[in-house]
């Protein structure tokens, strides 16, 4: 099933799905579905896929939904949904642009035997979003590795993992907040994850970068944080609040990396002092101990090739 587009711009009650493609066999346990699309503008669907596949052998690569409009439940890149699948879901991609959304996947693969990775998949947010989003989710014993989210404007109502595997890994995922090229103020109701796998080295790869100001309940499981400095962020706020009152543990202090290249300084005198909050938790605290290990170092410089500011990065306690 290959190269096929479904646009949904009304419906009269609700769609029980709407797919893109969808690859199933009555023969064999083969077929595959590529580069499919669901374009929703209007309507009312409880499952969109860009392509799901009841194929026990098959895969799903570079399917596609793009969000314009209309009411959906629960929207898919594509999903692998036979019982003990062994095939992949790989660089499949969800686009929210408008609408009223639930929750997202990437790229799914549903069920507790199935044995294929969910990889390379994405997911961009550019409205709000009430439930939970997935760059890559299996529920079986593959990983979810090196998915992304691209967390550009609105708000999302639930939790947000970049990779979620029920028991293998879920190392290599991103999770991008902001573009940095414009004003913007984001909140996350729930608990950002890079991936819902913890331990030592089990978040290996896993990178959270910051370019707007954000509200979050927390984050977890991300072995790198990078905050990129500009004039478009408020200085009347933190880069990114937390609210957890447990605390945000598990932070690694030579991991924390910030960028200032952006920075113009237009309005800024010389012998002004410039003072920026990256990171807090406005109800708990901020935990250095990486896996046992302190790994607070006390005050660092900041080096940023191609900037005009020198700047030096501490905790306030």
């Amino acid at each position: 099933m290959e190269n096929n587009t479904l646009t949904v711009s009304g419906t009269t009650g609700t769609l029980t799905t709407a797919h893109g493609g969808w690859a199933e066999n009555t023969r064999g346990n083969s077929g595959n579905a590529v580069k499919n699309r669901l374009i929703l503008t209007g309507g009312t669907v409880t499952d969109g896929y860009g392509a799901e596949v009841k194929t026990k052998d098959g895969s799903a690569a570079e399917n596609h939904v793009e969000l314009k409009g209309g009411t959906v439940t629960n929207v898919y890149g594509a999903a692998l949904t036979k019982a003990g699948a062994t095939g992949s879901a790989k660089k499949n991609t969800v686009t929210i642009d408008d609408g009223a959304i639930g929750n997202a996947y990437g790229g799914y693969i549903k069920d507790n035997a199935a044995t294929g990775d969910a990889e390379e998949n994405e997911i961009t947010v550019k409205t709000n979003v009430t439930g939970d989003l997935y760059g890559g989710y299996t529920a079986g014993t593959g990983n979810a590795k090196n998915n992304t989210l691209h967390l550009l404007q609105g708000n999302v109502g639930g939790d947000l993992y970049a990779g979620y595997a029920q028991s293998g890994e879920t190392t290599g995922n991103t999770v991008n907040i902001g573009k940095g090229d414009a004003p913007a103020n984001l909140t996350f109701t729930g608990t950002i994850y890079g991936g819902n796998q913890s331990g030592a080295g089990k978040d290996a790869g896993n990178t959270l970068n910051v370019k707007a100001n954000a509200q979050a309940k927390n984050i977890k499981n991300f072995e790198t944080l990078n905050f990129t400095l500009s004039d478009h962020i408020s200085s009347a706020s933190p880069m990114l609040t937390l609210t957890d009152a447990a605390g945000t543990k598990n932070l690694d202090w030579e991991k924390l990396h910030v960028d200032t290249r952006p920075l113009t300084g237009a309005g800024q005198k010389s012998y002004e002092a410039y003072t920026r909050t990256i990171l807090k938790n406005s109800a708990g605290k901020l935990d250095f101990n990486k896996n046992g290990t302190n790994t607070y170092t006390g005050l660092r410089e900041i080096e940023s090739a191609g900037s005009d500011f020198e700047f030096s990065l501490d905790t306030d306690t």
